[in-house]
């Protein structure tokens, strides 16, 4: 007795320290994330700034473009209709291509818009730690559990899960949890505390429930429970 109360006195503090460690690492991750959101922001608010002087800068081009096509059509009638001479012809035929040039060159400028478009923020990977252990030997308050129960009452994927609220010498009292694999876990309110013996727990585990269940815990806990529920027809 007294070597598993200094293992659950040592577990005690692991899990204090583990949670500390989180809350930590979770405000860490939340400043770097205000600081990324605010500086998409204020990109945003630069490209939108950039992209209306480009809508100003394509009507003044289109008004240009206008009087451009307007004095072709006035020199090739008065080329037309006037006899010049090869070389004043050239000129003339020279000046036109250049104009045509220009124009192209003001078109071009509606690719821009396609390279201002501002990309998503980076989704940040925070690395979640977390206890894992098998069996209800030595478990301790604020643990999560897996429990054991009847083959025809257990659906693959949706554990029966719940967190330790007061610990016996051959049971402890659980809070029943709701949720899933890929989300998170919460106390089900529709649901009063039940007394769970320890040979019905499965297996254990701890992580910093306001996030999901890490992947690596996650594969543990799903192995552990449709193992035990499969080989065992109670």
């Amino acid at each position: 007795m007294a070597v598993d109360e200094r293992e659950d006195n040592n577990l005690q503090e692991e899990i204090k320290e583990l949670h500390r460690k989180n809350c930590e690492m979770k405000e860490k991750f939340d400043k770097q994330l205000e600081v990324l959101i605010k500086e998409n922001n204020n990109m945003s608010t630069e490209i939108e700034d950039l992209k209306q002087q480009l809508r100003n800068s394509q009507a003044v081009d289109e008004r240009e473009d206008n009087n451009l096509q307007e004095n072709q059509r006035i020199a090739q009638k008065k080329l037309s209709s006037t006899a010049i001479d090869s070389t004043g012809k050239r000129k003339k035929m020279e000046k036109l291509s250049h104009e045509n040039e220009k124009l192209k060159t003001y078109k071009s400028k509606e690719k821009i818009m396609k390279k201002l478009t501002p990309g998503p923020l980076e989704e940040l990977e925070v690395e979640i730690k977390y206890k894992f252990g098998l069996t209800g030997k030595n478990v301790s308050l604020k643990m999560i559990v897996g429990i054991k129960v009847a083959k025809k009452d257990y659906k693959a994927g949706e554990p029966w899960l719940g967190e330790i609220i007061k610990v016996n010498e051959r049971s402890v009292l659980l809070q029943w949890l709701t949720g899933s694999y890929e989300a998170k876990w919460a106390p089900d309110q529709l649901y009063q505390p039940e007394t769970i013996k320890k040979d019905k727990i499965i297996c254990w585990c701890v992580w910093d429930t306001d996030f999901a269940m890490p992947s690596e815990l996650r594969v543990k806990m799903k192995n552990a429970i449709d193992g035990s529920i499969c080989a065992d027809h109670i």
